[in-house]
């Protein structure tokens, strides 16, 4: 390998490899924590479940864009799709569906296993859609304000 991320699946299921990374070249994907902090090829996992795993009807299942990255292994080509909506629609169907993405002259890819070796790029790469709670979106986020008397 030419660098640490170039190792495969260097940073476990979730986690992204950012030779640039500011707390050191492994994080976890926004939305999931380590499961074993300082032992990143156990991974992370999913802070808040999915709509479809609480069977609640509050509420839907939202994505996370990552920009520049090299995309995880194992997805499934979903060729008859074209349009970047009707693949979100399709991967929201599916409770398995952990991201997606659209590439021009491919069509629609989906992930519905855990997203391993995950690398962040300065420039380049592609764009992945991530699926996570809901609640993990900052603006849809509420905030608890404690007081004490």
């Amino acid at each position: 390998p030419d660098t640490e991320c170039d190792q495969y699946n260097r940073c476990g299921k979730f986690g992204i490899c950012d030779m640039k990374g500011t707390n050191g070249i492994c994080s976890c994907v926004h939305g999931y924590e380590p499961v074993s902090v300082g032992n990143w090829s156990r991974g992370c996992r999913r802070r808040t479940p999915l709509k479809c795993e609480r069977n609640i009807s509050v509420g839907d299942d939202e994505f996370l864009t990552l920009k520049s990255v090299k995309l995880p292994d194992f997805e499934i080509p979903e060729h008859d799709l074209v349009n970047p909506s009707d693949c979100r629609e399709r991967c929201l169907k599916n409770c398995s569906c952990n991201a997606y993405t659209v590439i021009g002259g491919i069509g629609c890819m989906i992930w519905n296993q855990d997203l391993v070796d995950l690398q962040q790029f300065e420039a380049g790469g592609s764009s992945l859609h991530i699926r996570v709670a809901d609640s993990e979106i900052g603006e849809k986020k509420k905030s608890k304000i404690v007081v004490i008397i």
